[in-house]
Order: C-alpha cells, then structure tokens, then sequence
C-alpha cells in the first residue's frame, strides 16, 4: 500500500514538472510565433493557456490584450472580441489599457455589430468611468452619431463648417472631386 502510494506521489509530480517544463515567457513567445505563422486558433488556445494558469501572472494581462486584438483584427470575430475585452476589465480593473478597452467594446457594438442600444450603454459606461480620457470626445461623437451612415455624418459636419467656414467647406469639396 506504502508502495502504492509513493509510486502515484511520484508520477503526480513527474507531470506536474512535466507541465511546468515551459514557462510563460516561452508560451507567449510560442503564440507570437504562431501568430506569424497566420496560425491564429492555434495562438488563441496558447493564450488562453497562459490566462488560464497564471491569472496574475507576468504574461496573463498581455496575452489577455492579444486575445481581444487577435479577435478583433484577425478572426473578425467581434463577439468574442468584446467578451474577451469585458474578460480583460475583469481579471486587470487597475491597468492603463481599460479606457482604451472600454471604448473598443462600445466601438464594435455600434461601428460591427449594429447594436446601437449596448453601443449607448457602453459609451456612457466609458464616459463615466473616464471622463478625462482622450477618447472621451471619440465617444461622445460616437453617441450623437449612433446608427448614423458615415456619409451622413460626414454631410452634416460639412454643413456645420460651412455655416462657420464657407471657404473651407468650398475646398473640402473640390479635393473629394479630385
């Protein structure tokens, strides 16, 4: 029974030391390799690995970023991108990237997914939160223009310029021309 016992003793931390044989850094490193490799699914479970078994790890806030960057951009997937954004604010409420964060998730909702409603709900959960940011006139632009088309957005501003500016608007014009 003795013998039993230091035998699953052993072999428990032969794979525990056998997990641990690759560090963080080495992960991290591995995902941005494979990143380059255009390999994304595969960088995207090397990330989560690193979250999920160092939390507050060194490497945890960064490959959290890089989920949200690598969903956003890569895998257009804007859905888990805003869900890994709201994973980010959670696990990192203290880091300097979380304004940046906030204002993503209610960029996506409005600008991706059409979801004017959330996309309100999150600009003025931004503005709130950071109200000094410099994205803060971003996201007060975004909520007077929520559901609008770029195109529309664009003719008002002209006309606002040219009831101050007519010379400006006049040269605005002619360069789209060109």
């Amino acid at each position: 029974m003795i013998k039993l016992q230091r035998i699953i003793v052993l072999v428990f931390f032969s794979l525990t030391l056998g997990s641990c044989s690759i560090n963080d850094a080495e992960l991290f490193q591995q995902a941005q390799q494979l990143l380059n490799e255009k390999k994304f699914h595969d960088a995207v479970e090397i990330l989560k690995e690193i979250i999920d078994k160092k939390p507050n790890g060194e490497y945890a806030e960064k490959s959290q970023y890089a989920l949200i960057t690598l969903y956003q951009t890569e895998l257009q997937n804007p859905t888990f991108a805003i869900q890994e954004s709201r994973r980010y604010v959670q696990l990192f409420p203290e880091s300097e990237k979380n304004a940046s964060v906030f204002f993503m998730i209610g960029f996506i909702f409005n600008n991706e997914l059409k979801q004017t409603d959330s996309a309100r709900i999150a600009y003025e959960e931004f503005l709130l939160r950071f109200p000094n940011s410099e994205m803060a006139k971003s996201a007060e632009f975004e909520l007077k223009n929520l559901g609008k088309d770029v195109n529309d957005i664009f003719r008002s501003q002209l006309l606002d310029t040219a009831k101050k500016e007519p010379f400006v608007v006049q040269q605005k014009t002619e360069q789209r021309k060109e």
